[in-house]
């Protein structure tokens, strides 16, 4: 009985995911107490697509027995071939798309996983993601005739699987859902890009992959990311030479100003100090009343920011869309596909479709 009293007067044990971040903000990796301690932290690891990272930052730790680390090293093995053949799909299409004049860059872990990381394994990917610079319908065309099957289909992304190697693309003309609302200047992301360092021979900028990754997490994730996720907006700015007054520039041009500010100051939220961003000398968000509450209230919160906390997306796309939020309405509603067409019927069919997905999807304003 007094054992028990004792475990109900003590503090409960610290997420293990908070270990995980604070271990990527330190730089030194959590101590593991017992075998399960080790597959807690492991367990944790795998969804926020650290365990190949982890394998590595343990290899030599005292505290981490021969097993759990014979664990991570597998896992890191099979990440590191699911990563080479991900980067290699990722050269077919864009050699096979420049063979018929048009282009595409990857985006998201793709783009950055050379860049910014020692090997391929320690950044895992589900999917491989590219932005079609050119004719969508000849880009999507290109794909199924080179013998990639069209899946899931979203109002900014088609997926796409390979069929000789069963990996996934989502090849997308826009980078967020409710396509146009950031804009992208598609011969501007070609002609900044640069040869890539490995596998992978054509990647965006740096300036252009940090718009679309803070495009992307606070549009389609509301602020609530896996933690290599926010690694990687730590990664690119301290691996990479960024060019900041550039990055603004962009920012402001693809209408991403505030996304871009809002996920840096989640990244600073998430890792503590974030002394590797204060390079960046952003705008106030100020001016977003809703959004710098929500992010003033996470600051004591910084797990509320990481997966699997829920995302307020319906407040956070309210809160990008200060002063343009009947557009938000209208591509949310009538999303469109390049060059297509919709008559007033299909149009009010496709919007009522969309109400009914957006109902059941989003969370309520607040």
């Amino acid at each position: 009985m007094g054992s028990s009293a004792a475990r109900e007067g003590a503090a409960p044990a610290p997420d293990a995911r908070d270990r995980l971040r604070l271990w990527l903000q330190s730089g030194d990796p959590p101590e593991a107490h017992g075998s399960d301690d080790e597959s807690l932290l492991i367990e944790s690891a795998l969804p926020q697509g650290l365990a190949p990272l982890l394998s590595s930052a343990v290899r030599m730790s005292p505290s981490w027995s021969s097993s759990a680390r014979a664990r991570l090293k597998a896992i890191e093995r099979a990440s590191l071939v699911r990563g080479v053949r991900q980067l290699d799909l990722v050269r077919r299409i864009q050699d096979l798309l420049l063979k018929r004049g048009l282009r595409a860059l990857p985006l998201k872990g793709a783009a950055v996983v050379e860049r910014c990381y020692g090997s391929v394994a320690h950044r895992p990917m589900g999917d491989v993601d590219l932005l079609a610079l050119d004719d969508w319908r000849a880009t999507y065309a290109a794909m199924i005739e080179n013998g990639f099957l069209a899946g899931g289909r979203g109002d900014h992304a088609v997926v796409f699987v390979d069929d000789a190697s069963g990996n996934v693309v989502e090849l997308h003309h826009a980078l967020t859902s409710c396509p146009s609302f950031f804009r992208v200047d598609k011969d501007g992301w070609w002609s900044r890009s640069a040869p890539g360092p490995g596998q992978v021979p054509f990647l965006p900028s740096v300036e252009d992959t940090l718009v679309s990754m803070a495009a992307h997490a606070a549009f389609q994730h509301g602020l609530v990311l896996t933690l290599s996720q926010y690694l990687d907006f730590t990664r690119i700015v301290t691996a990479a030479a960024l060019d900041v007054e550039r990055l603004l520039v962009l920012a402001s041009r693809s209408r991403a100003t505030t996304a871009l500010v809002s996920a840096l100051s989640s990244v600073a939220i998430v890792f503590g100090d974030a002394s590797t961003l204060r390079a960046l000398e952003t705008p106030s968000l100020s001016r977003h009343r809703g959004l710098h509450r929500r992010l003033k209230k996470r600051a004591a919160h910084p797990l509320a920011l990481v997966v699997p906390s829920r995302p307020p997306l319906a407040s956070m796309r309210w809160s990008l869309a200060t002063g343009r939020r009947i557009e938000l309405v209208k591509l949310t509603l009538l999303p469109r596909e390049p060059d297509e067409r919709l008559t007033t019927l299909s149009s009010l069919r496709k919007a009522t479709r969309r109400l009914i997905h957006v109902f059941r999807r989003l969370d309520k304003f607040r």
